[in-house]
């Protein structure tokens, strides 16, 4: 990729490259930006990963002249899937505890690995009746955090590697987290 610039007054331009446009909040989107390269300079090129799927990487370039006159553009560069991109990571789903009082702390332990030896990240969703949330992005082998309301959850995890390639979402069955009993009985009378 190349941008040129001519300012009309023959100022001098300042350049600033951006890649990094994806979400961080799902697998694509951090894959994506660990695959895209950082550009700098006036032009630059970059060997395209090959990957399990298409991927749309935009590359945006600004320029100023330092005296309030600046420009901005937007390419993509487009990279097709190769015809064998190796297999997606897998792993064994495990957590601990599976039930408890309001309040524990959940272990999801999620050791996923690359059959090629690449990089993988991995997501976790807790689900129960009228609420959902998700944590992305792990690289690590286990993910811990507090289970601060009652109810009946599904815990899912999924992995991406640096291929695009997706593991199978593995779900544990439902966890029950019920409400603090009372250490003291009160009678009023």
């Amino acid at each position: 990729m190349s941008a040129s610039a001519s300012d009309p007054d023959g100022d001098s331009l300042r350049k600033v490259w951006q890649s990094s446009s994806f979400s961080t909040y799902t697998l694509m989107g951090y894959m994506l930006n660990k695959n895209c390269p950082s550009p700098s300079g006036g032009s630059f090129s970059f060997t395209a990963p090959a990957l399990a799927r298409t991927a749309i990487m935009p590359y945006a370039v600004s320029v100023s002249d330092g005296r309030c006159g600046s420009a901005t553009s937007l390419a993509y560069a487009t990279v097709l899937p190769v015809s064998n991109p190796g297999l997606p990571p897998s792993g064994s789903l495990s957590v601990s505890p599976l039930s408890g009082p309001v309040g524990s702390t959940v272990s999801v332990n999620f050791p996923v690995t690359d059959p090629e030896g690449g990089n993988v990240a991995w997501d976790i969703w807790l689900t129960g009746l009228a609420s959902g949330s998700g944590i992305c992005c792990q690289t690590g082998a286990s993910y811990s955090f507090a289970i601060n309301a009652a109810g009946a959850y599904r815990i899912t995890t999924q992995a991406i590697d640096s291929q695009l390639n997706f593991s199978n979402r593995l779900l544990l069955k439902p966890t029950l987290f019920r409400e603090r009993t009372p250490s003291h009985t009160w009678i009023f009378s």
